[in-house]
């Protein structure tokens, strides 16, 4: 009796467990298309406050065939649950980059980063060289 009782109340145990919950992926029809960069944040502040000369002029290019234009750097994509990763040919000395994705619409692309303020290519004077920035990056869709 006493093995029946402490049965019950372990199923009941675990059947009051909550599910886990997951994020929704997200799909490659939400994400092909060209983007235009509107917005940049720095560890939560906005890149035109940072500098006077700062001006975010990426578009971004990502096609169905899982290749990619950034700027001047090309190569292939891809997804993996929450995150895309940019990872450019093999005869440019570009680095890959790895971006979490903060919310995807048809319309909108948000993406996050961290890199250094070395590995972004930019001197900030409100941030050193070697400290991690979490980087926004807010997108509309042109194309």
């Amino acid at each position: 009796m006493r093995y029946l009782l402490l049965f019950s109340l372990t199923l009941i145990a675990f059947s009051c467990k909550d599910k886990e919950y997951t994020e929704p992926e997200v799909q490659p029809e939400q994400i092909t298309g060209i983007w235009q960069l509107q917005a940049v944040s720095f560890n939560g502040v906005d890149g035109n406050n940072l500098s006077p000369t700062f001006e975010p002029a990426t578009t971004m290019n990502i096609s169905p065939d899982n290749t990619y234009w950034r700027n001047y750097v090309t190569g292939n994509w891809e997804i993996d649950q929450l995150t895309i990763r940019f990872l450019p040919n093999a005869e440019l000395s570009a680095p890959g980059l790895q971006f979490e994705f903060v919310s995807a619409t048809t319309s909108e692309l948000t993406l996050k980063l961290k890199l250094t303020e070395t590995q972004y290519g930019w001197d900030f004077e409100e941030f050193n060289e070697d400290q991690e920035l979490e980087i926004i990056e807010v997108y509309k869709r042109v194309e």
